[in-house]
């Protein structure tokens, strides 16, 4: 910095490092100055947009908007924002339709995107309480990735919200097969076994 004080990427790395040693207001501070000094810095935008959506600030939705404006057709962008929408959404439940409208963008831009449909699934699932759209998505996650343990899991969980223990039973049994130490998994069998009379 000493030998070129408009060296943007200077002042990233030093965020980084303030990053790592875990003082993000520094870590932001040095990244402001980054996308200053180059207002096209677009991994900039989304280190800045993390660091505040950590903190729980609304105002990581600018910086990703910022990101999105540069790039557009790039994923990373699109995902933080609908992700930090969807974990806010208890503050104003309309963000749960907005991330959905994010992962709807995202599967158009990336059709093999698996989490796009997992994240929409879990908003359907664990704030709308809409079981039979939540399976359908897991699903779909599913079909893309078919080790998916976690995708597995939670549709059976959609699965045993609309009575269907059997098929609730399978999807646990599945997701143990992927991840043997899958503790959730293993609760959620226990429990539908007993209500079987297993």
């Amino acid at each position: 910095m000493k030998v070129d004080q408009y060296d943007y990427e200077a002042y990233a790395l030093k965020g980084d490092v303030y990053k790592e040693t875990g003082d993000s207001a520094l870590a932001a501070s040095s990244y402001q100055t980054a996308i200053e000094l180059n207002p096209q810095f677009y991994d900039g935008y989304i280190v800045l947009g993390l660091l505040y959506g950590a903190a729980g600030k609304d105002l990581a939705i600018e910086y990703y908007d910022s990101a999105i404006e540069l790039e557009p057709d790039r994923v990373e962008g699109l995902y933080n924002k609908a992700y930090y929408l969807q974990t806010t959404g208890f503050r104003d439940t309309s963000r749960y339709s907005q991330a959905i409208e994010i992962y709807n963008r995202i599967e158009e831009l990336d059709p093999g995107n698996a989490t796009a449909n997992f994240n929409k699934g879990f908003i359907n699932l664990e704030y709308w309480q809409d079981y039979v759209e939540a399976e359908k998505e897991f699903s779909r996650a599913i079909q893309k990735y078919p080790g998916y343990y976690q995708a597995f899991y939670n549709r059976g969980l959609s699965l045993e919200s609309q009575g269907r223990l059997e098929a609730a039973k399978n999807d646990y049994k599945k997701a143990l097969k992927i991840k043997h130490d899958f503790r959730a998994a293993s609760l959620a069998l226990g429990r539908v076994k007993r209500n079987l009379g297993e």
